[in-house]
């Protein structure tokens, strides 16, 4: 072996040295790089070919030292494929439990208190009723009773629409500009713009080559995205011997190697048969619409959380399911309340009431008689409307009638035991022609309220005959529904801790596995300053050596 042999190999040895320092330090400056895996020179012998001998010179002469035959990234694909399933699940109960959250937010019942509460102003309707009982001719205590019902109506609206709110907020309300300024559009976006910084990086992966430091940085901006889009939509993964990453969903090809063939798309709509305000659909990479329909494809990441719980309702919480159960409630409590407030009576065409042939309890309000005597009189009015008064009452529109409340003399406390034949003579109340109680005994006649109307207004309290209330008072049915809501939020909840559990213990292994370990970092800093000590030593040696043989020549 020559000696500018040696001093190649010795220069050689400390650039070599030098590389594995540097990809040391490297490791150390990302230790807490958020998706960094560590690197590791893999070194080999170099040799120059030449034919076999078994001369020792010979032999010396082919060595050449050592050299980097790759930088290798610690990876473990099959740890880091089951990561992104699971932070799929993660963001998907993660987006559900923060909607949930919301509701019962919204709905503010939980906590029993405050002026947002619909059981604190169901309880002051009932204790309005109860004081309209005893005093049931008192102007103060029947408009007490109205407002109390108002406030009531007005809770229910602004919960009604704040829900609705949320709700379009999240998937739109049907229409084009609405669902483009959702939540779901920002996270289909968000997914749409990941598979094309994908399919670039996949790209730029097979242009840089594996063997190097640059490739491997890809491979973590790969994973990277990876990740990031496992947390929009459930995917799953595939990785070529070059690097290149796959995606699909659910079967249908997202990417495949650097070209995105299948691109999530939406379309608003609202069908009232399904309550489905938008659509997520598949489109190639020609623009053709390939799929108009995978909402139920998605069940996973922020886009399937959202598309659950915006959806439609079903056995499961979701924002509808809330609204269904405020409209059932004022539907019910509309028709409880109306039910009291002309029991005995007929609603004709016209609006006015005829006594019913097959009842025996009438509801009575007040009225006048032609010499202005204060008398019973047929309702003219029910308590509760719809906000047009055409539209079928729900949470959104259920209003107190406006007649009533500037004429609390129509309210029905009174109830007697009559019959039909007792309501003869006809009676103008407020400019309305109503039907005066005209039974024979005088004292009946004259009795302007007995309470007996909210007596039974009271005992529904207790329970109702109500199939919309499910033969539940207003308040247990209330109740009832939202403990369901608040039970469901919470096992929604339980679910997100006990997947963000499982995804740091995942994370965990990975690292212990991937990450930078300090002090094996050290240890190979320590080997290669070492080896490049030993290398300089050489490099210097064989300088002293050829300047000896320079001066032997001179």
């Amino acid at each position: 072996m020559s000696i500018n042999s040696a001093l190649t190999m010795a220069v050689n040895a400390l650039q070599v040295n030098q590389t594995a320092i540097s990809i040391v330090e490297n490791n150390v400056a990302n230790m807490n790089t958020e998706g960094y895996s560590k690197k590791r020179v893999n070194l080999g012998t170099r040799c120059i070919d030449g034919a076999e001998t078994t001369d020792v010179y010979s032999i010396a002469s082919h060595n050449a030292g050592v050299q980097i035959t790759s930088i290798s990234r610690y990876a473990d694909e099959f740890l880091r494929s089951y990561l992104r399933k699971e932070q799929s699940g993660l963001s998907f109960f993660s987006t559900e439990s923060e909607i949930a959250n919301h509701i019962v937010t919204i709905l503010d019942e939980m906590s029993g208190t405050g002026a947002n509460s619909l059981a604190i102003s169901l309880d002051e309707f009932y204790s309005a009723a109860a004081n309209l009982q005893q005093n049931p001719t008192d102007v103060t205590a029947r408009t007490d009773y109205i407002e109390k019902a108002n406030n009531f109506t007005i809770l229910l609206n602004s919960k009604y629409r704040d829900l609705n709110s949320y709700r379009t907020s999240l998937v739109g309300d049907g229409t084009e500009a609405s669902m483009q300024a959702s939540k779901l559009a920002d996270n289909v976006n968000k997914a749409n713009a990941l598979l094309e910084d994908l399919a670039v990086i996949n790209k730029r992966i097979i242009s840089s080559g594996t063997l190097n430091s640059a490739g491997n940085n890809l491979y973590d901006q790969r994973d990277a995205i990876l990740s990031q889009l496992a947390s929009q939509i459930n995917i799953e993964t595939s990785i070529s011997e070059n690097g290149v990453a796959s995606v699909s969903l659910d079967g249908l090809d997202l990417v495949k190697h650097t070209t995105v063939v299948g691109k999530l798309t939406m379309t608003a709509h609202y069908n009232t048969a399904d309550d489905v305000r938008v659509t997520i659909g598949l489109e190639d990479q020609y623009g053709v619409q390939v799929q108009t329909d995978i909402n139920d494809r998605i069940q996973g990441g922020s886009v399937g959380g959202i598309l659950k719980m915006g959806g439609p309702s079903g056995v499961n919480l979701t924002v509808q399911n809330s609204v269904d159960m405020l409209d059932d409630l004022a539907a019910g409590f509309a028709e409880v309340i109306n039910g009291i407030q002309t029991q005995g009576w007929i609603e004709q065409p016209d609006g006015t009431y005829i006594p019913d042939p097959n009842a025996t309890e009438f509801a009575m309000c007040i009225g006048k008689d032609s010499e202005g005597n204060t008398i019973l009189a047929s309702p003219l009015e029910k308590i509760f409307v719809s906000s047009d008064e055409h539209s079928v009452i729900n949470a959104g529109n259920i209003s107190v009638n406006s007649k009533l409340r500037t004429n609390t003399s129509g309210i029905s406390a009174a109830l007697v035991t009559a019959s039909s034949s007792d309501f003869t003579n006809t009676v103008e109340i407020d400019g309305q022609t109503g039907i005066q109680y005209t039974l024979t005994d005088e004292s009946e006649r004259t009795l302007v309220g007995n309470g007996k109307a909210m007596g039974v207004v009271l005992n529904t309290r207790n329970s109702t005959q109500n199939v919309r209330l499910k033969n539940l008072s207003p308040e247990a049915f209330l109740m009832s529904g939202i403990s369901a809501i608040g039970v469901q939020a919470e096992s929604i909840n339980n679910q997100d801790e006990a997947q963000a559990s499982k995804v740091e213990s995942i994370e965990t292994q990975l690292l212990n596995e991937t990450g930078v370990d300090l002090n094996e970092e050290m240890m190979d800093m320590v080997k290669y300053q070492q080896a490049y000590q030993a290398s300089a030593r050489i490099f210097n040696a064989c300088c002293d050596i050829l300047n000896v043989l320079i001066n032997l020549g001179a």
